[in-house]
């Protein structure tokens, strides 16, 4: 378990390196008016993966030996670095690699991830594996809340080039973003997470089945996903598509509460399906819009932030819904950490697994909220910082005449 605990971190460094990046050089080499498209594409690729990827290890699991879960990656990932040698070819950056080191924010980043970590560790633990008002909870909890401190006076004084720099967040559209992102982020990743469980544990179907079932969230999700980044595309507009298809994934999400032991098979398909639906209308529709509210330069940072934010969402929403199913079963005698004794229990299992669905309805409720105040920025059809450019010169010229006249 360890050798495989370093080995996803390892994996794990690298996907968010390049999760972040696609985005960012999409957002490098194309004008924000086609950027919808383009954005469309790449969320409804994540999206599939996110859910044919557990569906293939599944297969794997069954047929072979899971090993071939992590095999697989391998000519994947050749694939993708022969691609990325011989196609992608990008300016170099002046400087030595020595002052590029100097510029990233290490400590910003250990400090986050370690007081994040300890949060964590207390909220998986609480009711579990120790009393909520066990100094096993306490402490980590306080560890955890100081160390978060010493994170934002890093990032407020001494690093040079923060992950996670307060000026943007002057900007009201670049806040509702995030905030939006992080619940949303949540939302998609516990219902990604909770839905086979569902399946297997609650209706006995193995891991293929299960994953068959959520190719209904996949189709909705790439249709969806590239029909909004087309009309944003053509018409120049993000918010109607966040909040028309965040007010449907709260739909789905609610309706996925009413799920039951011996809910019928249209039911299984067909609330995923419009989850899939409202996560393609708004996932990448959300990057567009905070990229539309900073400047060019700022355009990357922007992003690695909206990422930053949805993938910690992703965590604290599986973590807390883990902790509310653990303590539902151990609460009705049932030992969560007993595969045997858990699936002897499905009705048990069930009522559980009922609240961590109605639970998670808050997060997409929370997340329009805060995409509530996202404003609509004019998508420019010019590549780069052009328009940005062009007004900050004006504005000089503007401070120049003035001074002389003075």
């Amino acid at each position: 378990m360890e050798v495989l605990l370093i080995g996803r971190g390892i994996a794990g460094l690298g996907a968010g390196g390049m999760i972040n990046l696609v985005t960012i050089i999409v957002a490098d080499i194309v004008s924000l008016r086609d950027r919808g498209k383009y954005q469309g594409i790449l969320g409804a690729m994540f999206g599939i993966s996110a859910v044919l990827g557990p569906l293939l290890g599944g297969v794997l699991a069954e047929k072979s030996t899971w090993r071939w879960s992590f095999y697989i990656n391998l000519p994947i990932g050749a694939i993708s670095t022969v691609a990325i040698v011989w196609m992608l070819k990008l300016p170099s950056v002046p400087g030595t690699r020595a002052d590029k080191l100097k510029r990233i924010d290490f400590l910003g980043s250990m400090t986050f991830v370690v007081g994040v970590i300890c949060i964590l560790l207390s909220t998986n633990w609480g009711g579990n594996e120790y009393d909520w008002d066990s100094t096993q909870i306490i402490v980590p909890y306080c560890i955890g809340a100081v160390i978060l401190l010493a994170f934002v006076y890093v990032e407020y004084k001494v690093a040079l080039e923060p992950i996670l720099p307060f000026r943007l967040f002057r900007n009201r559209t670049v806040v509702a973003t995030n905030v939006s992102s992080f619940f949303l982020g949540g939302a998609f990743m516990s219902l990604i997470f909770y839905c086979p469980l569902y399946y297997q544990m609650v209706l006995g179907d193995s891991a293929t089945t299960s994953g068959l079932k959520m190719i209904a969230m996949v189709f909705s999700l790439l249709l969806v996903s590239t029909i909004t980044g087309l009309a944003t595309t053509k018409y120049g507009i993000y918010r109607p598509f966040i909040w028309g298809f965040m007010l449907l994934f709260i739909i789905g999400a609610a309706l996925l509460s009413t799920w039951s032991i011996d809910s019928p098979l249209w039911q299984q398909l067909l609330y995923p399906f419009i989850i899939g639906a409202g996560i393609g209308g708004t996932m990448q529709s959300t990057i567009v819009a905070g990229q539309t509210a900073v400047d060019h330069q700022d355009i990357a940072v922007a992003t690695s932030i909206i990422t930053f934010f949805r993938t910690m969402g992703s965590v604290v929403a599986v973590a807390v819904g883990g902790t509310l199913l653990n303590n539902i079963l151990v609460g009705r005698g049932v030992n969560p950490n007993n595969f045997e004794e858990v699936i002897a229990h499905p009705k048990d299992y069930m009522d559980a697994l009922k609240v961590v669905f109605q639970a998670t309805i808050g997060w997409p409720v929370a997340s329009l909220l805060a995409a509530l105040f996202i404003q609509q920025y004019e998508l420019r059809t010019t590549v780069g910082g052009a328009a940005q450019k062009t007004k900050r010169l004006k504005k000089e010229q503007e401070q120049t005449t003035a001074s002389v006249e003075a």
